[in-house]
């Protein structure tokens, strides 16, 4: 456990609270991965929390340059080397920054694929990374049962809208295929992806995917902060054989991406914990 969180701007020890029933609390939240104790792609996170607060008229009342502040100052503290670090706004005016336990795939998985399965739900604002405890361990037990790393989400009309933590696509002779923006949380590596197959003349297809056509398609892999891109082996009963080869390439250029983007924060964090 680390030492140290922030709870409203003031650094506080972890042993005199519980952080699990800090998680339990309903707001707007990030899950933010900080290397070499530098958060990456910070911006693009904290423009989107304030997008999900602002969709639900919840006042942060904290500048960007502030989160970002405490994100650095916290990392620097508990000397974090990689972890990620979460950022909860809460509906009754309390702003938490901690560590939480974290997972990242080793390299056997992202070169055979992980197992998902399917669970059905409706979100009712898609677009806010809205904090539900009892949603996410109800999904966490259906993963633990079926031994499955990740759940693809099912509305009520059968469509494949995201995963439980990730965002989905599909692999389709040469293009890619994912729901529509609309219908899903933005994710910040979705939109890395996007931008980067426009790069490389990659089809990004953006509709509405049925759950019976999922054996239609040639591969799947999902994208996410803790997983970066993670090639897709099952879906239920549905197997995936072959990775489509532009995913390599794809995965390559986002690994530059994220070089780029943790040296510039590296300079920004240096410079806002001084102030």
């Amino acid at each position: 456990m680390n030492k140290f969180f922030i709870m409203n701007n003031d650094i506080k020890y972890t042993s005199e609270y519980s952080l699990e029933e800090i998680e339990k609390q309903k707001g707007v939240y990030e899950v933010i991965r900080v290397i070499n104790k530098t958060p990456l792609f910070a911006d693009e996170h904290v423009q989107r929390l304030v997008h999900s607060a602002n969709l639900i008229n919840l006042n942060i009342n904290m500048t960007k340059s502030d989160i970002i502040r405490n994100i650095c100052k916290l990392s620097e503290l508990n000397n974090i080397q990689e972890q990620n670090i979460k950022l909860l706004f809460t509906i009754e005016g309390y702003s938490y920054f901690f560590f939480i336990k974290s997972f990242y795939p080793d390299e056997e998985m992202t070169r055979k694929g992980i197992k998902t399965i399917t669970y059905k739900v409706v979100r009712e604002n898609p677009n806010v990374k809205f904090h539900n405890a009892d949603l996410r361990a109800s999904i966490n037990k259906a993963l633990i049962k079926q031994e499955a790393y990740e759940a693809l989400l099912i509305d009520n009309q059968e469509r494949v809208v995201e995963g439980s933590r990730s965002n989905i696509f599909f692999i389709q002779k040469n293009k890619l295929v994912t729901a529509p923006s609309a219908a899903v949380l933005m994710g910040i590596t979705r939109s890395k992806v996007i931008k980067i197959c426009n790069q490389l003349n990659i089809n990004v297809v953006e509709r509405n995917i049925l759950l019976n056509e999922l054996s239609k398609f040639g591969g799947a892999f999902m994208t996410s902060t803790s997983n970066n891109i993670l090639p897709i082996r099952s879906i239920d009963d549905v197997i995936y054989v072959n990775f489509n080869g532009n995913l390599k390439q794809i995965m390559e250029e986002f690994k530059k991406e994220m070089n780029a983007d943790l040296e510039k924060m590296k300079c920004n964090c240096k410079r806002l914990v001084k102030e």
